[in-house]
């Protein structure tokens, strides 16, 4: 879905932008293509052992998780309620940054460029919105 919009609005902004080519990289290919460490093979086989188990005894509508170091069945609907997010400007992120930049690469560049895309993303909304206030006129 997202890269037909993508693709939907490259077309729409051919003129503007017209240097550029958008490759479309699948993410769960990316993490097919790597071998599970003994951790994540326990930890899926763990799962798939307690999944099995409940869907046998009746269990429907739920998942199974972990929550301070215990495996517990959250219904699907508390599961999907509320959206996670990643602060941008949080330890967490800062630490992704500089683990998949790279040492031999600039962790302040890279953090210059991440800036750069958001306020790139600000403007390209705030034109979106003027434009859609301006045809409502």
């Amino acid at each position: 879905m997202l890269k037909k919009e993508v693709e939907k609005w490259l077309k729409s902004h051919k003129d503007r932008y017209p240097q550029g080519t958008v490759k479309y990289i699948d993410p769960s290919y990316m993490i097919r293509a790597c071998p599970p460490s003994s951790d994540d093979a326990f930890f899926c086989a763990t799962l798939a052992t307690l999944a099995v188990h409940e869907a046998m005894s009746g269990a429907t509508g739920c998942i199974i998780s972990m929550r301070y170091n215990n495996y517990i069945l959250v219904p699907i609907k508390a599961a999907t309620s509320v959206r996670r997010v990643v602060d941008l400007r949080g330890v967490l992120w800062r630490q992704v940054r500089e683990i998949t930049v790279g040492l031999s690469d600039d962790v302040s560049k890279a953090n210059e460029q991440d800036m750069r895309r958001e306020l790139d993303a600000l403007n390209i909304e705030r034109e979106r919105l003027i434009y859609k206030m301006a045809s409502k006129m």
